[in-house]
């Protein structure tokens, strides 16, 4: 049984006492409200709309306690398209697993082994596929806006930058 807390934007399941918590970074600073909390997972949705700082302050409360015997692997994961302000670091940490040199820096133990990236791309997911068997529809939507942001959107292409001066490399 679960039930919907509105007021703290939490779900919480009695059998267990897990709660899911539901909440936001609009704003560089924001992560420091999820500090001295402790969160076995976090899964943003949309990480590229989230400055490094933002993930990596709330990543950094990931810890687990031992609960019934079983000591949980505290995990981050999320969703993201290509093309958000932040495209750039999240495809150097989790796509191709190389750091910039000042990110090097700044994190000696980024271990690459630790980051994996599921490509997906519009034709992987049937739920938007027409009647007839196409993407058509969907398609005709994201190449309304343009084409980088349509080669993001539809192959997952995080080569692809908008405004870049060449867009073919």
């Amino acid at each position: 049984v679960m039930e919907w807390v509105p007021t703290e934007f939490e779900l919480r399941f009695k059998h267990n006492n897990s709660i899911i918590l539901f909440g936001h970074c609009q704003n560089e600073g924001d992560e420091e409200k999820y500090l001295s909390d402790e969160y076995d997972a976090f899964y943003p949705d949309e990480m590229a709309t989230f400055t490094k700082t933002q993930i990596l302050g709330v990543a950094s409360r990931l810890r687990s306690v031992v609960r019934d015997g079983v000591r949980l692997i505290p995990r981050l994961g999320g969703t993201s398209n290509p093309g958000g302000a932040n495209t750039l670091w999240m495809r150097d940490w989790f796509i191709t697993r190389q750091l910039s040199e000042e990110d090097a820096l700044d994190n000696p133990r980024y271990n690459p082994e630790e980051y994996a990236y599921l490509h997906a791309r519009l034709y992987d997911n049937p739920y938007l596929m027409d009647p007839d068997g196409t993407f058509t529809t969907y398609e005709n939507r994201v190449y309304a806006r343009g084409g980088a942001r349509a080669k993001q959107l539809i192959n997952g292409d995080w080569s692809v930058i908008s405004g870049q001066f060449f867009e073919e490399l």
